[in-house]
């Protein structure tokens, strides 16, 4: 995976978010890991809806905190060029973070956003070489976190809290 620059990165945030969401969407590993680092209880990634359509596979998923949905992402995925993906992907509800794991990859963050209510990224997921001559990983994700359960601790703080 490519290193991260944290001082382009640290430009393009928007300033209104706290310090926990900048953390959220500046985060290169697996989602469902550090946001279950943030809140100390294991995040499940629950499959919501998924579906193949002009060969692009459409993923949504909820990022369940207990009961609590605290984030979705949306994936769109061009099911030609990420064959061996896709067919992983549909056939067990395993988190796209996890099958990466088998990838060499880079993340390139193509968007940052935030109001009242929500903030998030989108980004775009390439391979660094084929995987074979007709498949290569190239997809994107946006993600969306509710900022209710990211309330921040001060600036200096590394932790957040889930207010229920």
């Amino acid at each position: 995976m490519e290193e991260l620059d944290l001082e382009k990165l640290s430009q393009k945030i928007p300033k209104a978010m706290n310090a926990t969401e900048r953390a959220v969407v500046s985060n290169y590993g697996t989602v469902q890991s550090m946001l279950s680092a943030i809140f100390r209880e294991p995040i499940e990634v629950r499959v919501v809806e998924q579906y193949e359509k002009d060969r692009i596979l459409f993923r949504h998923v909820e990022f369940k905190l207990q009961e609590i949905t605290i984030g979705r992402a949306i994936s769109v995925i061009p099911a030609g060029l990420n064959r061996d993906l896709t067919t992983r992907l549909k056939e067990s509800d395993v988190s796209i973070g996890e099958i990466l794991r088998d990838y060499d990859y880079k993340r390139e963050l193509l968007e940052f956003f935030v109001d009242s209510t929500t903030f998030g990224r989108t980004y775009r997921i390439l391979g660094t070489k084929k995987l074979d001559e007709n498949t290569k990983v190239d997809f994107t994700i946006t993600e969306i976190f509710y900022r209710q359960y990211f309330v921040p601790y001060p600036e200096s703080a590394t932790s957040s809290r889930l207010i229920f």
